[in-house]
């Protein structure tokens, strides 16, 4: 499953860190793939606050508390830094007023920089750039002046949770034990780097022409003509340019699904007697009446992306398709 949409690296940091180290600040910076190229990363610069409570009179105000980012020039390069955040706010108590701005530590768009390809409905024809693949996101630590800090001289180790189920208690290991793709491990010098697959492409639902071996959906009516001994075939195509999508199918007779179908990627085929097409799970009204010999139906088909942004957002690259036709006897 990659990843998608706006990325929201969260950090935990021990008061210490802070309070006793003189470590106040961090900076999250991204690459596009795993060059070691120091010129190749770019700060991250989007407004992260915490919020606070307290008391004014008899009224409870909550106010931000900006993180940064806090540009400082160091040098010949200007830093992005963002404050740690202290165990206090300036008055009153940390509060979450939103649960993903309030645990955020940095922002990466990704859609506006690994950008993806979207697909025309009817066609499938592609658009846009598909710059999916690795990307690398970096943390480093400064102290109060903008220097770089050197974790081993200040016995700072980082740690990542050794769970995918975070309700509960979340165990880490050591970041620098955990393989990074490529070599080396998640430590690289004073800096945890993560690798991630961002993949923001969009997918294709295509539903095609149902036929028999009498005859084909005509364009104008949709009336597909068959004999008693025919077969249906339903084609479909659900698309993703490299496999990151699931796809669910229903198939109805007017108001009644008679088959489902899910998966992954492909170009399928349903292929079915007229006889079960007509006789499939069939409804109370139908009970005790001759057998339909011409039947409306339809087809939807959604496909899922499964690129995610780690919250469950919505990320608009899923796509749909539909078809109505209808089964009549050859005349």
């Amino acid at each position: 499953m990659p990843w998608g949409g706006v990325l929201r690296p969260r950090l935990d940091f021990a008061n210490s860190v802070r309070d006793t180290l003189g470590v106040k600040y961090y900076q999250l910076s991204w690459q596009r793939g795993t060059t070691g190229d120091p010129n190749a990363w770019t700060p991250f610069n989007t407004d992260v606050n915490r919020h606070f409570a307290h008391m004014v009179g008899s009224d409870l105000v909550i106010e931000p508390y900006k993180l940064g980012p806090h540009p400082m020039v160091v040098g010949t390069k200007t830093l992005q830094l963002y404050e740690i955040p202290p165990a206090l706010p300036p008055i009153g108590q940390w509060t979450i007023a939103n649960a993903v701005t309030d645990t955020e530590n940095g922002e990466f768009d990704s859609a506006q920089f690994a950008t993806g390809l979207s697909f025309d409905h009817d066609t499938g024809t592609p658009s846009g750039t598909d710059e999916s693949g690795l990307y690398q996101i970096k943390l480093e630590l400064f102290d109060a002046t903008g220097n770089l800090i050197n974790i081993a001289a200040k016995s700072i180790t980082y740690v990542v949770p050794d769970d995918v189920d975070l309700t509960g208690i979340v165990n880490t290991v050591h970041a620098n034990t955990v393989a990074q793709p490529g070599g080396g491990t998640l430590v690289h010098g004073n800096a945890l780097v993560l690798t991630l697959h961002i993949d923001n492409n969009g997918t294709w639902a295509h539903i095609g022409e149902p036929t028999t071996p009498t005859g084909t959906a005509d364009a104008c009516c949709g009336v597909v003509p068959y004999n008693a001994s025919d077969s249906v075939d339903m084609p479909y195509t659900v698309y993703h340019p490299h496999g990151f999508a699931t796809y669910g199918l229903n198939v109805f007779r007017s108001a009644t699904t008679i088959l489902s179908f899910s998966g992954g990627v492909g170009n399928y085929v349903i292929s079915e007697t007229v006889g079960s097409m007509m006789s499939i799970n069939l409804p109370p009204e139908c009970m005790n009446k001759p057998p339909c010999t011409l039947a409306a139906f339809s087809e939807h088909l959604d496909v899922h992306a499964t690129a995610t942004d780690g919250w469950g957002t919505y990320l608009g690259y899923d796509s749909v398709g539909d078809r109505a036709f209808a089964l009549a006897p050859q005349s």
